[in-house]
């Protein structure tokens, strides 16, 4: 009896040892990671995406470009920043080249021409049409990223004067006017981290425009009763940094234009 008492009590004094042994065996077999599975790819796709790399708020600011902004963000003041020379665009060799042939055509406002076919006729206006609305995207955003540019590749007044409707209406036009400038100094804007000045005015026909300023007037301020020239194409213009032009009148004589005023001179 004693010795059955002896040998239940060295279990007893022996089991939380048992105990605490397994404890520690089964934590320790759940950190590790068999062998195996190490050798295994950890597959990475819709079920399994790989974990996003750590930014900071300036590496997030500097990666926004065009790509990850939705086309109402990357407006066109965007487009201005952003801009790479677009002046030898093939579509202003094709719309110039519609051009002269059109100017070649002499009969096309006759109606009793029998010269040329009226399908061809109908055709030609067609294309031209195609050609100038593809020319117009590309213009305005010469107009917002190089004005001084766009101004020199403008079409001639008078030769636009004489283009057909459907032609003018997607081409730019000249003006000649005073105009009340604001320009408003937009800050905090994630896109423009720099800051940015926005000018608009309106035109004399009641158009609202943005001006694109460059040169000598880059940085112009707020001011009424601005005299300015320049080209506009919808709601964009091109702004000339003098307040005068120097061009001349139907007669060939020289002139000065000033707020749509000619001056003749010699």
């Amino acid at each position: 009896m004693k010795s059955r008492f002896a040998t239940f009590v060295n279990i007893f004094r022996i089991l939380p040892f048992v105990i605490l042994a397994l404890v520690l065996y089964k934590l320790t077999s759940d950190r590790l990671i068999p062998s195996k599975k190490l050798s295994e790819p950890i597959p990475v796709g819709e079920e399994n995406p790989a974990p996003p790399l750590p930014s900071s708020n300036t590496d997030n600011l500097l990666v926004k470009t065009k790509s990850a902004l939705s086309p109402k963000e990357y407006d066109e003041w965007c487009q201005a920043r952003d801009y790479v020379d677009l002046s030898s665009h093939e579509i202003f060799q094709k719309f110039d080249q519609w051009v002269y042939d059109f100017n070649k055509l002499n009969c096309l406002n006759e109606k009793n021409c029998t010269e040329h076919d009226p399908r061809k006729i109908l055709q030609f206006h067609s294309l031209g049409s195609k050609l100038a609305l593809e020319r117009k995207d590309i213009f305005q955003k010469i107009i917002r990223g190089d004005p001084q540019k766009a101004i020199a590749m403008a079409i001639p007044q008078e030769l636009s004067a004489r283009l057909p409707l459907s032609i003018r209406q997607n081409i730019e036009t000249w003006h000649s006017e005073k105009v009340d400038l604001k320009a408003i100094h937009v800050c905090f804007d994630p896109n423009h981290p720099e800051g940015l000045i926005k000018r608009f005015a309106k035109l004399g026909n009641g158009q609202q425009v943005r001006l694109w300023a460059y040169g000598k007037r880059e940085k112009i301020k707020t001011i009424d009763g601005l005299a300015i020239w320049g080209v506009a194409l919808e709601d964009d213009f091109a702004l000339a940094d003098t307040a005068y032009q120097e061009t001349s009148n139907q007669k060939g004589r020289s002139v000065i234009k000033f707020a749509g005023v000619d001056y003749a001179y010699r």
